[in-house]
């Protein structure tokens, strides 16, 4: 699944190919599962490439758009601690 493949390119340190992947899971599949995950990967990606306006955007899109999963609040903690 494409989740997993962002996954990989996240332990590769490949941020640019994880955050293209991940975009496709919460693009073309917004229903699936995974889709709050890949959206909160993202988030989590571009907080390591020390873009934190976009972290927090993509980490409060997560509370936004899927608000009764679990990683709802999550998502607002690490938008938090985000410094």
């Amino acid at each position: 699944s494409y989740y997993w493949m962002g996954k990989s390119y996240v332990g590769m340190e490949n941020y640019d190919d994880a955050i293209k992947t991940f975009s496709i899971v919460t693009t073309r599949y917004k229903d699936n599962e995974l889709a709050p995950t890949s959206l909160m990967e993202m988030g989590l990606v571009k907080k390591k490439q020390g873009l934190i306006s976009q972290a927090d955007s993509i980490l409060y899109s997560v509370y936004l758009n899927y608000p009764k999963t679990t990683l709802a609040p999550q998502s607002l903690f690490e938008r938090a601690i985000l410094q």
